[in-house]
């Protein structure tokens, strides 16, 4: 990862609830040794390790590098449900 890369974010849990599943595209615009910064949610701290949002509670957003990572994720979840 490096600064000024594409990170596509994911939201999930309670912001998914309450504004339906979105994709958001945005620029890494801070890393360190244990969190990066994204332009779109400059607030929110995601950890490098796991790519979820640091928070005390559930996390509402999740880091992925592609977004084909994010549709396979999707499609896999789709067919779970189907079995």
């Amino acid at each position: 990862m490096e600064v000024g890369q594409n990170i596509f974010i994911k939201t999930q849990g309670n912001a998914a609830r309450y504004s339906g599943s979105k994709i958001i595209e945005t620029k890494l615009v801070k890393l360190g040794r244990k969190y990066f910064e994204v332009e779109a949610l400059p607030r929110t701290k995601f950890e490098i390790e796991t790519m979820q949002e640091k928070t005390d509670y559930s996390c509402d957003y999740i880091a992925y590098e592609s977004k084909v990572a994010i549709e396979e994720e999707m499609e896999k979840a789709e067919l779970e449900i189907e079995i």
